[in-house]
């Protein structure tokens, strides 16, 4: 419909206004959580198979991330985080410890993961500024990743919603 856009801007939806409208929308209907796209710097221009600008550990300027969380807590309601790596996996990985403290020290339980990008075109970087090599999703690699962010958070007691995961075998 192009009414809202994850991009920030005059069509941006992730914002503080429809965050409260969907958690009163929930809190009023029985909804235990609220899922929230695109609340985090990184969505502005061609995010998909680049995700090198996402932050996990800060909103967007229209986005009060801290007082949703408590405005939905007071209503009944959890938040769902969203975590879309854009393809760049180790980008992600950096921030998983920071990231899942916030979300810790806010109350928020869960997280919805994401891995947008066409196949075989993971993106894992080693060291910072070093050469990216591309992974498949479903290789060791990106097996190893999803165990990584697992243990990330369970360190953080926060549930994970893997979404675009590898085969379960």
């Amino acid at each position: 419909l192009d009414t809202e856009t994850w991009a920030t801007g005059p069509k941006h939806g992730a914002t503080t206004a429809n965050g409260r409208r969907y958690i009163d929308f929930a809190a009023k209907y029985g909804f235990r959580g609220v899922l929230v796209e695109g609340w985090n710097p990184g969505w502005d221009g061609q995010w998909f198979g680049n995700g090198w600008n996402f932050d996990f550990t800060r909103p967007t300027q229209d986005f009060d991330l801290e007082g949703l969380a408590a405005y939905a807590r007071g209503k009944g309601v959890h938040i769902v985080g969203h975590h879309e790596t854009g393809c760049a996996v180790s980008h992600y990985e950096r921030q998983l410890e920071d990231a899942f403290a916030l979300y810790e020290r806010l109350g928020v339980e869960a997280v919805k993961t994401g891995y947008v990008c066409d196949a075989g075109q993971i993106e894992r970087q080693d060291t910072p500024g070093g050469p990216v090599i591309r992974e498949w999703h479903d290789g060791q690699w990106q097996s190893r990743h999803h165990l990584r962010v697992v243990e990330a958070a369970a360190r953080h007691r926060i549930a994970v919603n893997a979404h675009e995961p590898i085969k379960d075998t």
